[in-house]
């Protein structure tokens, strides 16, 4: 029994996230204010840092999940990407002090992030797609451990993110044109 788990509930598919989703405003349906890299920064350290040093015998994981691309081509739009992409770099920054925490990113694998039939939305990603990030998480391609490797990560989603911004981009990313499977 899963008493939080809503998978088998769900249909996953392209056309699911693409039904009555406002291309011109992504964000509708989950509709968030905006993001202040200051109150991200404040609420982390009040919430998170105080329980990693106060548990150093405990091993935590911080991990990214791999959102649909069209969240990030919202984050753009609203102009929180670059916001975003800070608090990250904060993140992994602060968290550098603590032994006991790793930094595990799945938010640039295209692979996923660009397959909307494994969505039910645009946030909302199959169960494969978790078994597949406990494997990947244990195994450690996707640890990132220093400036260099977000930076390789962080590059990959703007390159991603550009791809589609442009309205030519965006028709065919939602034509399913290049679509890898």
């Amino acid at each position: 029994d899963a008493p939080w788990f809503w998978g088998e509930r769900k249909r996953f598919a392209r056309d699911e996230v693409l039904r009555d989703l406002d291309l011109t405003r992504l964000n509708q349906r989950f509709a968030q204010p905006s993001r202040s890299l200051g109150a991200m920064q404040q609420s982390f350290a009040h919430n998170l840092a105080p329980l990693f040093a106060a548990h150093p015998a405990v091993a935590f994981d911080i991990l990214w999940p791999p959102y649909s691309i069209l969240v990030w081509l919202d984050f753009a739009r609203r102009d929180q990407l670059d916001v975003t992409l800070a608090f990250k770099r904060y993140v992994l920054d602060t968290t550098r002090e603590f032994a006991n925490v790793r930094v595990i990113d799945f938010q640039a694998e295209e692979r996923v992030t660009h397959d909307l039939d494994r969505y039910t939305d645009i946030y909302h990603f199959d169960p494969a797609v978790n078994e597949w990030m406990i494997a990947a998480a244990c195994s450690g391609p996707h640890r990132v451990g220093n400036e260099r490797e977000a930076a390789v990560v962080e590059q990959r989603l703007r390159q991603q993110v550009d791809a589609i911004r442009a309205p030519e981009g965006l028709a065919a990313f939602i034509s399913g044109a290049g679509r890898k499977r």
